[in-house]
């Protein structure tokens, strides 16, 4: 079992990636203004976040790749420069979001908030390929 990296007592609770007590964790939150337990949701959805916009970048980016390897496609033009464009115009969006989501990941790991007060309202799904 590891110990609180401020008063050394066992703990299996991590917030950052370190390991912390509850108590040391509430009056460390209490401090900031929030609560262990909504430190820890906010990693999480951070996690979940960083993941989905991650795997939505390897799609969009293998999609763009064989879209790429397929040419010349036969496609008549503009429709095979349309649909490159599309492919890329997708890619790019993916990896802006994947930039985002890992710029408030690191945030929050280095200084225990997200700077977001607001990502709850996100739609975490809105370029998730899997999504109906």
């Amino acid at each position: 079992m590891a110990k609180c990296i401020l008063c050394k007592a066992e703990t299996n609770l991590y917030v950052g990636g370190h390991p912390i007590c509850r108590e040391c964790a509430d009056a460390r939150d209490k401090r900031r203004g929030s609560t262990a337990s909504q430190s820890l949701d906010n990693e999480s959805f951070l996690r979940k976040d960083l993941a989905r916009a991650q795997a939505v970048y390897e799609q969009t980016q293998r999609e763009f790749r064989a879209i790429i390897s397929d040419v010349p496609s036969g496609i008549p033009q503009p429709d095979g420069s349309l649909r490159i464009e599309n492919a890329s115009r997708k890619n790019a969006a993916a990896l802006d979001d994947y930039v985002r989501a890992l710029r408030e990941f690191s945030a929050f790991l280095s200084s225990g908030t997200s700077g977001r007060t607001t990502h709850v309202h996100r739609n975490p799904d809105r370029l998730d390929p899997n999504r109906q």
